[in-house]
């Protein structure tokens, strides 16, 4: 009777272990990262979707360039921008530059931290890159889950969840990162409450942006692209992104593009 009992524990809890379907593109997400453990997830691997990128399409910005605020001529008061301030180091990254490279590594008061914006659910979080007594580097896998980019730190490759900071895939997963406060503002705002504050400004103002791949890949001869997102998504991102940097008003011009609009309702006087 014992054995039977032990038996069924053995298999109840065998039943408990979740089975995470193997996605079609691990062996592509292998050779992109050959140091992360895809045998370790918090999540099921194949809520994690390719949006047409790879490692680092999109840069993030690893040695970031300020201007005072005071000395600023060519930025507007509405200017949107996330801004912080630690240990009377007061920072602001306009969301235009944001919307280019997603990640900016930085260090303010003497603090390491990661500025991270999501284009497509509108999300910027700040989190301290100190974990565990190590001081992580960021960049982007050029994947999402739940329509939210998904991050890796450069030493163990491990994957995280920009929204809440979680590492979901690799030898860190389950791990987090502590949030650092920030707010979303208007350029002015911040002005006001920091005179003697930074903005975050291009370190090259003659580059082509590169998060341009990414809107092309999701107008793809004038349909969307299977993986990341609908129709209905394409435009509401368009118009956000054109609106806050005209740079990329060429997303909407883009042959073909207007079919995607037409079959989500959209006129071309909307964007």
């Amino acid at each position: 009777m014992r054995r039977f009992v032990a038996l069924l524990l053995a298999v109840v809890w065998l039943a408990a272990i979740p089975v995470y379907a193997e996605p079609e593109n691990l062996g592509l997400w292998k050779s992109d990262f050959p140091k992360t453990d895809f045998a370790r997830t918090s999540v099921p691997l194949d809520e994690i979707r390719d949006d047409g990128n790879f490692r680092d399409t999109i840069q993030p910005i690893s040695s970031p360039q300020f201007q005072s605020v005071s000395e600023l001529t060519a930025v507007g008061p509405l200017e949107p921008v996330l801004s912080l301030r630690i240990n009377g180091d007061a920072r602001a990254y306009p969301l235009r530059i944001l919307l280019w490279h997603e990640i900016v590594n930085d260090v303010v008061g003497g603090v390491p931290i990661l500025v991270s914006y999501c284009p497509l659910c509108n999300s910027g979080v700040v989190y301290d890159r100190r974990l565990g007594g190590e001081v992580l580097d960021f960049g982007n896998t050029g994947r999402l889950r739940h329509f939210d980019m998904v991050m890796y730190d450069h030493q163990s490759e491990s994957w995280w969840q920009q929204f809440t900071g979680e590492a979901i895939v690799g030898d860190r997963s389950g791990e987090t990162l502590r949030i650092v406060p920030a707010r979303l503002e208007s350029l002015a705002k911040f002005r006001q409450r920091a005179p003697d504050g930074k903005l975050l400004v291009p370190n090259n103002v003659m580059a082509i942006p590169t998060a341009r791949p990414l809107m092309w890949a999701w107008i793809r001869n004038g349909t969307p692209s299977p993986a990341p997102c609908c129709a209905s998504a394409i435009p509401t991102i368009c118009r956000r992104v054109c609106r806050l940097c005209s740079g990329w008003w060429w997303s909407a011009k883009k042959p073909g593009a207007w079919n995607c609009y037409a079959r989500a309702g959209v006129s071309k006087s909307a964007i």
